[in-house]
């Protein structure tokens, strides 16, 4: 790397290390950026690489979407986007039979089904970071950087295939950087567990689905053929079976057998657990626990782990806030 690209990937590293905790505009910015050239949303012309600012803001509008709406994060609800995403949420939910939140990729076809709407609404937010970031992410303390050019004409940001290859190489310390400092303004308004991942994850489309066989079949021998479900003590057939979490997964944001319970998958519950709820899965975890009569088991240090740290109220708690 020449002394060139160098000085531009430090200049990268200064303009990220040196966000303020109140501008989440310059992380999403930032972040958007990296990803569309990632993902080649940009054009070719003259050896210059131009990325749409309207791509740009397709992203920032998918990460908040995921942060406020389904991992329930909020960064004080001043932001246009926020209330973008906020409006669009409730109108989603008001067409749904539940209220369980959702990843951006399921809702995009109901959030894109009204054009003119959606074309609006990014309309709105592309005049929002045009005032409030195309130009400071290009400053630090009255310094101009030369992260990229502007054209005006096209909407788009300018770079040259130099600083694409730059970026491509270090595309993973920049966004590590990206989310650690998105991360600590979260942390100054929200008691959410694992908020760095979340924020690492706010591109997310659809999540992944994890098997979770080992895990039924662990509840399976507890209940000694006698299985119910968790909520009710009503007898399930095998064919009725779901696995739930009680307090959500889009809170906790991980798979866990101390919070996964056996409930009928044709009946509905609450997405937020009451304090009933959660004194029967600790008195369920207890009750596992117990059964081994000090003997190791599969799963015996989730279990403990949960017991010993009381995880279980821990969350309760600060789901609740």
């Amino acid at each position: 790397m020449g002394d060139k690209m160098e000085k531009y990937l430090g200049e990268w590293i200064t303009v990220i290390d040196g966000m303020k905790n109140d501008n989440t505009y310059k992380a999403s910015w930032g972040k958007a950026i990296i990803e569309c050239l990632m993902e080649k949303k940009y054009q070719t012309i003259e050896n210059k690489i131009f990325v749409e600012e309207y791509f740009i803001v397709e992203k920032i509008l998918k990460y908040y979407w995921n942060l406020n709406n389904y991992f329930g994060l909020t960064q004080g609800r001043y932001l246009v986007v926020e209330k973008i995403t906020e409006e669009l949420a409730n109108e989603y939910n008001q067409q749904r039979s539940t209220d369980n939140p959702v990843l951006y990729g399921v809702a995009e076809s109901f959030i894109k089904r009204d054009s003119i709407k959606y074309e609006r609404h990014l309309g709105k937010l592309l005049k929002a970071v045009n005032d409030n970031v195309a130009y400071r992410f290009l400053k630090y303390k009255k310094k101009e950087l030369h992260l990229y050019e502007i054209d005006f004409d096209r909407k788009s940001l300018i770079f040259s295939k130099e600083q694409l290859n730059m970026l491509k190489e270090n595309k993973k310390m920049l966004l590590d950087l990206i989310h650690f400092k998105w991360a600590l303004n979260f942390e100054k308004f929200n008691l959410s567990p694992k908020i760095l991942k979340k924020v690492s994850n706010a591109h997310l489309a659809i999540s992944k689905k994890k098997n979770l066989d080992k895990y039924k079949e662990f509840l399976y021998r507890y209940y000694d053929g006698a299985i119910v479900d968790f909520y009710t003590g009503e007898p399930l057939e095998l064919s009725q079976v779901k696995l739930s979490h009680v307090i959500p997964r889009h809170y906790i944001y991980s798979y866990d057998i101390w919070n996964m319970v056996i409930t009928n998958k044709n009946k509905r519950y609450s997405v937020i657990p009451n304090k009933k709820d959660i004194e029967k899965l600790k008195e369920r975890n207890m009750k596992i626990i117990n059964k081994y009569n000090n003997k190791s088991f599969e799963f015996e240090s989730d279990f403990m782990n949960a017991e010993t740290n009381k995880l279980i109220d821990l969350f309760y708690s600060s789901l609740n806030g």
